[in-house]
């Protein structure tokens, strides 16, 4: 099982990840009943595909090496996909695709310059609409550090459209934890999924 506790709700800022992501970045579970079954689904939660089980269980006493356990968890890691759900009483996230995507820097909220020119190039298609702006973060750090995070990303997107008086309306909402694109285990995956995502809900 996972070697350490992710610091999920001690807030803490975020810290580089040099090395690939480790079990202990996740909780795993099945939903057919497996080696660790579904209590719910939670931003960190990686669900096994049905009928598929993960047992790692009891390496230690059979005699299995890290290495073949690390093995297995890599294994185990290419059948299954990240949870997109948010928890109970987050703003859920609107079920059709971003009219605009930006991306940020590492434990950032400020604005790049490739993604004002995005911004300004979705202006057309944002005229006269009311908008949803959904931050999120990479899964470095704990939940409630990364929320706000997610929630200073999205603000600073709403103020640069803002000042384009485009939109009807504008609300926006942060993530921590939460809707990976991609999986977290190398700087390139994670850079992706440090982003923020406009919507048109009408």
């Amino acid at each position: 099982m996972p070697h350490r506790t992710p610091p999920a709700e001690l807030g803490v800022k975020q810290q580089r990840q040099t090395e690939p992501t480790t079990p202990g970045e996740f909780i795993f579970c099945s939903p057919t009943g497996g080696a660790w079954p579904c209590q719910g689904a939670t931003q960190k939660t990686l669900s096994a595909d049905a009928g598929k089980k993960i047992d790692l269980s009891g390496s230690s006493q059979r005699g299995v090496s890290g290495s073949s356990v690390n093995t297995a968890v890599k294994d185990a890691l290419s059948k299954i996909t990240p949870s997109f759900k948010v928890l109970p009483g987050e703003k859920e996230i609107p079920n059709s695709p971003p009219l605009a995507v930006v991306e940020f820097d590492f434990d950032s909220s400020k604005l790049r310059a490739d993604a004002k020119l995005k911004l300004i190039d979705a202006l057309p298609l944002l005229k006269g609409k009311k908008l949803e702006i959904h931050g999120y973060t990479d899964n470095v750090g704990g939940k409630p550090y990364n929320n706000k995070l997610g929630q200073k990303r999205a603000d600073a997107v709403l103020l640069f459209i803002k000042s384009g008086e485009v939109a009807d309306s504008m609300s926006a909402y942060g993530h921590g934890l939460c809707c990976y694109k991609v999986p977290n285990d190398t700087e390139e995956q994670r850079a992706t999924n440090r982003r923020v995502e406009v919507y048109a809900t009408n």
